[in-house]
């Protein structure tokens, strides 16, 4: 079994895993052959894009709204 840790990295513009595991015990990606990096790059990808997507439907205005004092928003000064 594959346990992995992985974060999208903004300054190089791609995934990059933060530790990996298999069957229990500490891997590297550069003892993996290509195959299998290859494999589990595919597998990142295609988790990150699902989340990416499930994403899109966010709407910030709602958060907006939590940081406006309540004085603004019903006009009562307290």
């Amino acid at each position: 079994m594959c346990i992995r840790d992985s974060c999208y990295s903004s300054l190089d513009n791609c995934i990059k895993v933060v530790e990996l595991k298999v069957d229990g015990k500490f891997h590297r990606m550069n003892w993996m052959g290509p195959n299998g990096r290859d494999k589990l790059m595919k597998e990142l990808m295609s988790d990150y894009d699902v989340i990416m997507l499930g994403q899109q439907d966010y709407d910030s205005e709602i958060d907006l709204d939590r940081d406006v004092p309540i004085s603004q928003l019903t006009g009562v000064w307290r």
